[in-house]
């Protein structure tokens, strides 16, 4: 470019004499073999860059109509699509696409998506403030508990945010705001909340560090009423 920066490479060639097949890929995409989700961009020397992927789970959380999160028995992904999914959490999913890096976590971009079935979300994996740093609980989906702290309505984001006490940290709980449900959440309440665990930042939330990203309002459960009469909030959502 202008400022002398390597942004990409190309070789021009022609069809007959420049091109040589060295190893014929599968018939179909459904002949690529399923990839776990903690297995994505491990390293391995003869690894091809952008190489066609094909990951298959569980939608354990979305996050808008092109992002959602995914599980399967190894591990969770956040899975980005160029076009918009109408996906809603327990659909099973069979994608194709490729991993790549973001803000140091892996991501699946897809390029395509099939759906295969429903069924039941993971079973959430209680945690500890030890446990909540741990890499490979990062975009499973897990349980928590803490006193409210704040609770708000994003409207860029159209959804609810809760932020809570767990232990020494401060949690924010985000689910869905597309409901006709009434729920009133007094703050100093103790909850319990179950969704995908997301320790990284990411530039498109207008929220930093430590979230929890739940299905629906269905994952959160008001376990303890405030012990004294503090300010409580009626969420109309």
């Amino acid at each position: 470019n202008e400022l002398r920066q390597a942004t990409h490479a190309r070789i021009l060639s022609t069809l007959a004499d420049g091109l040589q097949v060295l190893e014929p890929g599968p018939e179909s995409s459904g002949a690529l073999p399923v990839s776990l989700a903690n297995r994505l961009l491990w390293y391995d020397p003869d690894r091809v860059e952008n190489e066609l992927t094909r990951i298959r789970g569980t939608v354990t959380a979305v996050l808008t109509r092109k992002s959602l999160f995914l599980q399967d028995e190894s591990g969770g992904v956040l899975v980005r699509n160029l076009n918009s999914m109408d996906i809603q959490p327990g659909t099973r999913l069979d994608l194709l696409g490729s991993p790549r890096a973001e803000n140091s976590a892996v991501v699946f971009a897809a390029d395509e998506y099939r759906e295969i079935g429903r069924g039941d979300l993971p079973e959430p994996i209680p945690m500890t403030e030890k446990t909540l740093a741990d890499p490979r609980n990062d975009r499973r989906r897990v349980s928590l508990e803490g006193r409210v702290l704040t609770v708000r309505h994003s409207f860029t984001l159209g959804r609810i945010e809760i932020a809570f006490e767990f232990g020494t940290v401060s949690v924010v709980a985000d689910a869905p705001s597309a409901s006709t449900k009434a729920v009133e959440i007094p703050v100093g309440s103790r909850i319990r909340v179950r969704g995908v665990l997301d320790n990284q930042a990411r530039a498109d939330r207008d929220f930093q560090g430590i979230s929890v990203h739940l299905a629906d309002l269905n994952d959160l459960e008001i376990l303890e009423a405030p012990p004294t009469n503090p300010l409580r909030l009626l969420l109309l959502i």
